[in-house]
């Protein structure tokens, strides 16, 4: 299995922008958020290999320590 590149923030903007210039490149991005169905629309639309709801609010330092375990984690913050 290659490493996953989590996406905090996956159904975005720049979530989204993100993902899809990580699939250009070959690499597996994983889009992470709170909504399931953005998140899917959002993986679908950016080649993205597949998304994670994460509903618990206001610990993204725990979020980004497990993708961090699958190979790395993107957290941008705010548009």
């Amino acid at each position: 299995m290659s490493a996953q590149i989590w996406v905090l923030g996956g159904p975005g903007h720049s979530g989204r922008s993100i993902a899809a210039h990580l699939a250009r490149g070959g690499l597996a991005a994983v889009l992470v958020g709170r909504d399931a169905r953005r998140l899917h629309a959002a993986a679908e639309q950016t080649g993205s290999v597949g998304f994670f709801p994460d509903r618990r609010r206001g610990n993204p330092a725990a979020t980004t320590r497990r993708g961090h375990q699958h190979g790395g984690a993107v957290h941008h913050d705010g548009p």
